[in-house]
Order: structure tokens, then sequence, then C-alpha cells
């Protein structure tokens, strides 16, 4: 079997105290994706590649929550803690050739975690669930209706204090992907995290 070539992401779900999601407006122009692909303009969570290139240190409870912190602290300037309960969402994407895979994984962070009054670096906008469907739509977050807008759903659905917008999130996740919430979304990442390096002869 061909080996495929895995590039890691790391991102934060920010949620704020009126349980909505943060999202930022990229400035970059370039992607993982490929050089001839950019986002510039549109809206994602806070996060992007990981820095660190020894996969194994990368697929870890702690290395995720380092890189993604260190993102947001170099894209917002805002500094983030770990959640005291951590669940872990992993959106993977395919080249059309299956060579390259990039694996974007989402540690939803409650607004205990973070200080959402202070001031960022790029601009950003709250969202709940109906809010970011409808960015979806218009295709005004990164890839429209995929990868980032089921990141930043699940953001919502794992740790919003707003019944309503867990509720929703949830149903307009199970719209667009049924089966989310068993090859996505992991309540224990531990046991998920050990998989994927098994998965990838890591361990």
């Amino acid at each position: 079997m061909e080996k495929r070539e895995i590039t890691i992401g790391a991102f934060r779900g920010l949620i704020t105290k009126a349980g909505k999601a943060r999202l930022q407006m990229r400035t970059e122009k370039g992607s993982v994706l490929g050089p001839n692909v950019s986002y510039k303009g549109d809206l994602e969570l806070s996060g992007g590649a990981v820095k660190e290139q020894d996969l194994k240190k990368v697929l870890t409870i702690s290395g995720l929550l380092q890189e993604s912190a260190r993102e947001v602290k170099e894209e917002l300037g805002v500094l983030v803690l770990n959640p005291s309960k951590i669940s872990l969402y992993r959106a993977v994407y395919v080249s059309p050739d299956g060579k390259k895979e990039d694996w974007a994984f989402m540690i939803p962070t409650p607004p205990d975690c973070w200080a959402e009054e202070a001031k960022t670096k790029r601009k950003t906008v709250d969202v709940d669930p109906h809010q970011l469907d409808v960015l979806g739509e218009l295709n005004l977050v990164v890839s429209g209706k995929k990868r980032m807008w089921r990141m930043a759903q699940a953001a919502i659905f794992a740790v919003s204090s707003v019944a309503i917008y867990r509720e929703m999130a949830e149903g307009l996740l199970t719209g667009v992907k049924p089966d989310w919430r068993k090859i996505e979304y992991f309540e224990d990442p531990e046991k998920a995290l050990a998989q994927f390096r098994k998965e990838l002869g890591l361990e």
C-alpha cells in the first residue's frame, strides 16, 4: 500500500459566554491544500498547520493543545487555557489523487478558558448555529459548508451554554453528515488519538 502524506492542523473552537462560536477573518493567501488555493477574507476558527513535524508528538492531547493554543496566540493575540474536559473533532481532507491527507483537529474551548473581551489582531464575528449555517450557504466560511463549518458547529454542540444552540448545531451537523458523532467527534480523545497513531504505524 502506498504511503500517505499526512499534514495536521490544530484549531480551537472558541465559545463565548453567550454560547456562540467566534470566527476570525483569514488574512493569508496560502493554504496547505495547494499553492493556488486561497481563503483570504473567509471566516474560520482560530488555528492552522502545526509546526511540530513529529506526528507521534502532535497526535497527543498535549501536542494538539499546545499547537492550537500557539495558533490562537499568533493569530488573535489571545491566551487560551486548557479545558477541564476535553473532546475532539477530526475532519479529514483527502487530495483528489488520494496521496495526501490533511487532518484538521478542533478542541472545543468554553468561555472560562479565554478572555473574549480581549482585543484581537484579526477581525472576528460571533455566530450561533443558524448564523453559521447562513455563512456556510453564502460560502463565507472556509470551503463553505464543509470541514470548517462542521468543526464550528461541533464546538457549539460540545460546550455552548445555550441548550437551543447545542440542539440546533447537532441537527444541522446531522443533516450534513449523519455519522459525524461516530467518525469525527470523540468524547474519549486519548483513545481516538492512540488509534490514529496506530493506523499511521507510530506505535
